[in-house]
């Protein structure tokens, strides 16, 4: 029961940092895929 509260709240609390940096994160994501097609 708790654990299961606490998870969700972790959850709650990654989203919405995940949110909060929204581009950035597509950003690293735009090199991260560049860099691994150009060295494999």
């Amino acid at each position: 029961m708790i654990s299961s509260g606490l998870n969700l709240s972790i959850g709650s609390a990654i989203t919405g940092l995940f949110l909060m940096n929204y581009r950035p994160l597509l950003k690293m994501t735009e090199y991260f895929f560049y860099y691994v097609r150009w060295f494999p």
